[in-house]
């Protein structure tokens, strides 16, 4: 929802401020658990080097994916 909103607004309009504080506010306990609980579980699971492989391969895939969604109208 708030990104939604976001996307439709400019860094110069009134509530772009507000609503990327409310955007980050919904995401930090989000990344904040992934970091403190889940990331440790697979790290383990998985072992060192398979974490360390997959850290690269997700810092390659976040070169090809975009950084906005599209929003397609019919």
């Amino acid at each position: 929802m708030f990104l939604y909103h976001l996307e439709s607004l400019k860094p110069e309009d009134e509530d772009y401020t507000r609503t990327i504080e409310l955007v980050m506010a919904s995401l930090h306990p989000h990344n904040d658990d992934e970091e403190i609980k889940d990331l440790p579980l697979l790290e383990s699971a998985i072992g060192l080097d398979a974490s360390h492989q997959a850290a690269q391969t997700f810092k390659k895939t976040k070169k090809l994916v975009p950084t906005r969604c599209a929003i397609i109208v019919s």
